[in-house]
């Protein structure tokens, strides 16, 4: 009996430590993305390898508050737009109105969340909030299914916690990143493009076009009296 349990407690470190050293490179891969699309990949395939999670998905905040389907691992051809959700009562949404995780067995112990799993027609083994850097969800990442039937352990919930910190950091510094993308590039009066990046993207057409054999066309357009416009509003 000894012998067995000590073997189990190897096997279970070994485990664990294969699965640190995955975080690792997972970690390096989805800091490394800085845009959304990018940054949606990327989590899809780390909850897969991570977690051997056959069915994934990802909804981010829309304008309206409510959760837009933006990225699935596992289901089959949908509309995105079909999935909204727009009703507080469910489970995913609670998870993003209070920047948590949840797991199936937390579920079924809490009497509220339990009722909307039952009526929702998203069942959750496991969700966690996508934290921005003020402290605001702005998304939830959803595991329905995992290889080897519907039981979750401990460590599984450990290595997705730790994974949701990455994933959530990522997401700021790519919100960020593009943040600084546009301060570089447009003007902080008008919030018009300037002249550097209006060059950089002649130049980008240009050798499309080259490349193609297309034409394009540029559409230029004078404002009257503009110079006064300009002192006026500097």
């Amino acid at each position: 009996g000894k012998q067995a349990s000590l073997e189990e407690s190897n096997s279970k470190v070994n485990f664990l430590s294969s699965r640190m050293v995955s975080l690792q490179s997972i970690a390096r891969k989805i800091g490394a993305c800085l845009n959304i699309d990018e940054l949606l990949k990327a989590t899809l395939e780390a909850t897969h390898d991570l977690l051997r999670a056959k069915k994934i998905s990802i909804f981010l905040k829309g304008p309206d508050n409510n959760l837009l389907l933006k990225a699935t691992y596992g289901w089959p051809s949908i509309n995105p737009a079909d999935f909204t959700i727009v009703s507080e009562n469910e489970v995913l949404f609670w998870a993003v109105k209070n920047n948590a995780m949840l797991t199936s067995a937390e579920i079924s112990k809490d009497h509220v969340l339990a009722a909307m799993q039952r009526e929702s027609k998203y069942k959750t083994l496991m969700c966690a909030a996508i934290i921005s850097h003020v402290g605001e969800s702005i998304g939830v990442v959803s595991v329905e299914e995992i290889e080897g039937g519907s039981k979750l352990s401990p460590d599984d919930a450990r290595l997705f916690s730790i994974l949701m910190d990455f994933v959530s950091l990522s997401f700021k510094n790519s919100r960020l990143f593009k943040k600084v993308e546009m301060l570089a590039n447009t003007d902080g009066l008008t919030k018009l493009y300037t002249h550097r990046f209006f060059q950089e993207v002649l130049k980008s057409e240009i050798e499309k076009s080259s490349k193609s054999q297309k034409q394009f066309s540029i559409i230029l357009s004078d404002i009257d009296h503009f110079k006064r416009f300009n002192d006026t509003y500097g």
